[in-house]
C-alpha cells in the first residue's frame, strides 16, 4: 500500500511541474536532482558534463537499468527531451520498473521489459534508432566480491549498442569507479586483484575502458564514479 501512495505522490508531483522549462541544461539538471533525488549525489556533475555535450539539442538517449530511486537517471533524461526534444528508451529486465513510472513520462519515452542485451541489440539493428546521441549503462548491480559478473555485462551491453555510436555520440557508465575510495574497504584485495588482471578497478564498465584505451576515436571526458565517454 505504501508503495502505491509513493508512486500516486509522484504522478501528482510530476504532473504539477512536467510543463516548466529551463533556460539552461545547467538548470534542469540542478532541478532534478533537488526535486528527485540528491544535490550532493555521486552523479550529479558527469551528468551535467554529459548532458551538456548534447548542447541543448534534441537527442535520442537510450538507458540501460530503468530508474526511480537514487540517481533516478529515467526521470532526468524524461525531463532532457522534454525540454529539447527527441526519444528516450528505457530498458530494464522488470516489469515494476516501468510500472514505478506510468503517468510520469513524455510521450517520447519510451519504456522497454526485457534483456537489455538482447533489446540493445534490437535497437541498434532498427532504422527508428540507427544513431544514438546518448547512451547510459546501468543495469546489472556490481557485486564487489564478484565483480567480473557486471563487468562482463556491461562489455557485453557495449557491443550490442556499439553500431549505433557515432562521432559526437555520449557514452555513460555508472558504478565504474577511478578511485577505490568508493568500493567497500572489504573488498579492496579483489579490486586489487581485478585491476592487476585487466589494468582497471573493477565496475560496470571496467572491461568497456579496458577495451576503448586500445581505440582513438573515443574519449573519456569525465571519470570519477561513472564515467564519460565521447566518440570523435
Amino acid at each position: 500500500m505504501r508503495e502505491k501512495i509513493q508512486v500516486l505522490r509522484n504522478i501528482a508531483k510530476y504532473q504539477r511541474h512536467k510543463n516548466v522549462r529551463f533556460e539552461s541544461v545547467d538548470s534542469l539538471v540542478t532541478n532534478h536532482f533537488d526535486m528527485w533525488s540528491n544535490p550532493s549525489h555521486q552523479n550529479v556533475e558527469n551528468l551535467r558534463i554529459a548532458l551538456n555535450l548534447l548542447g541543448g539539442n534534441p537527442a535520442i538517449i537510450v538507458e540501460t537499468g530503468t530508474s526511480a530511486y537514487g540517481t533516478d537517471s529515467s526521470r532526468l533524461f524524461n525531463s532532457y527531451i522534454e525540454n529539447y526534444g527527441g526519444l528516450f528508451y528505457s530498458i530494464d529486465i522488470r516489469k515494476q520498473a516501468r510500472k514505478d513510472l506510468v503517468f510520469q513520462h513524455s510521450q517520447n519515452s519510451k519504456f522497454l521489459t526485457g534483456d537489455s542485451v538482447q533489446v540493445l541489440g534490437e535497437l541498434s539493428r532498427s532504422n527508428e534508432i540507427s544513431s544514438v546521441d546518448l547512451v547510459y549503462l546501468d543495469s546489472w548491480d556490481v557485486d564487489w566480491f564478484q565483480p567480473k559478473l557486471s563487468a562482463q555485462h556491461g562489455l557485453d551491453e557495449f557491443l550490442a549498442i556499439e553500431a549505433s555510436l557515432k562521432p559526437g555520440s555520449i557514452l555513460v557508465i555508472d558504478d565504474t569507479p577511478k578511485s577505490a575510495r568508493w568500493i567497500p574497504l572489504e573488498a579492496h584485495e579483489i579490486a586489487h586483484e581485478f585491476k592487476e588482471t585487466h589494468g582497471v578497478l573493477p565496475g560496470k564498465g571496467a572491461l568497456v575502458i579496458q577495451l576503448l584505451s586500445t581505440r582513438s576515436e573515443c574519449k573519456v571526458v569525465a571519470h570519477d564514479y561513472n564515467v564519460v565517454f565521447q566518440f570523435t
